[in-house]
């Protein structure tokens, strides 16, 4: 009986230890559902790219859209408008710039024609007194684009307030304070190259008037292709500095030799398509004997295209 009696202990003892070895089984599975069910989670939100408008008479910054990178179109296409201001002869209003090397950089002092015209200087004024002068482009009746460092500082943690000047509008000029400006949320946070833009709205006016650029979201390599950057050169409001080369590699972000100054930050990387200026990136900077630009992603184009 003693031999029995130990027997059944040994087996209720044996089928107690199985029990727990369950549980302990069946805990370890949820919580590694639980664990994959967190790490879905947070891979769909970091698949969302959130754009946030920032309003400068109430100084509300909201959430005004947002869209799964999944959900974006892979091809995103705008043929632009020249406006409906006579358009004059560019070729009197070009300069060589001269400086000693291969710069092949032009000053273009007619901006009355397409697409200088469409192409603003940017004045933004920081939260500590400093400004900076950057560049912007029309590529809608009312807004114009620019490089997110022209209107967020990452290093300040606050919006500049931006005023943007069109040389030509109406033959004397137009300056405005912008009330607004559209700013990717993941670019505040994590400062990502390719999120390195800004919309800045302007008025339908504006761009009726001036024209503004076509652009084109290119999933392909843009090595090769032959472009142009015009823009405004830091302390210059009235003329325009150009100069054409080929991209010389890159994906998101495109590298070039072609020669920019201070102030170019926010530029038109642009070529001629059936007459039509068609924009394919955006100069940001420079340095290392190379410069750099965003090429317009199927996101970027996405927002534009929505604004």
């Amino acid at each position: 009986r003693k031999g029995k009696q130990i027997k059944q202990n040994r087996w209720q003892i044996t089928k107690e230890e199985e029990s727990m070895k369950m549980k302990k089984w069946l805990k370890a599975i949820l919580a590694g559902a639980m664990i994959l069910g967190t790490a879905c989670a947070a891979s769909a939100e970091e698949d969302e790219i959130v754009l946030l408008k920032k309003n400068f008479s109430t100084g509300a910054v909201t959430e005004c859209m947002s869209v799964k990178e999944s959900q974006i179109p892979d091809h995103i296409v705008s043929e632009g408008f020249e406006g409906l201001f006579p358009n004059s002869d560019e070729k009197d209003g070009v300069q060589t710039l001269s400086i000693i090397g291969d710069d092949n950089r032009e000053i273009i002092t007619d901006l009355s024609p397409a697409p200088y015209r469409s192409i603003a200087k940017i004045t933004t004024t920081w939260s500590d007194g400093s400004k900076t002068a950057g560049t912007g482009w029309l590529f809608s009746k009312g807004k114009l684009i620019t490089r997110a460092e022209n209107l967020y500082s990452r290093k300040l943690g606050s919006w500049g307030s931006v005023v943007v000047y069109f040389p030509e509008y109406a033959g004397t000029g137009l300056t405005l304070k912008t009330s607004g400006s559209y700013l990717p949320k993941n670019y505040i946070e994590t400062g990502a190259d390719n999120l390195n833009f800004g919309i800045i709205p302007v008025g339908d006016y504006v761009g009726a008037n001036l024209g503004y650029f076509g652009y084109e979201s290119v999933n392909d390599s843009l090595k090769g292709v032959r472009v142009s950057i015009a823009g405004f050169a830091r302390g210059e409001n009235d003329k325009i500095r150009r100069a054409s080369g080929n991209i010389l590699g890159g994906n998101d972000i495109i590298n070039y030799k072609i020669d920019t100054d201070n102030g170019q930050g926010g530029a038109p990387i642009y070529h001629t398509v059936n007459g039509k200026y068609i924009c394919v990136g955006m100069h940001t900077t420079g340095g290392d004997g190379l410069n750099y630009g965003l090429k317009i992603t199927s996101t970027m184009a996405y927002f534009m295209s929505q604004n």
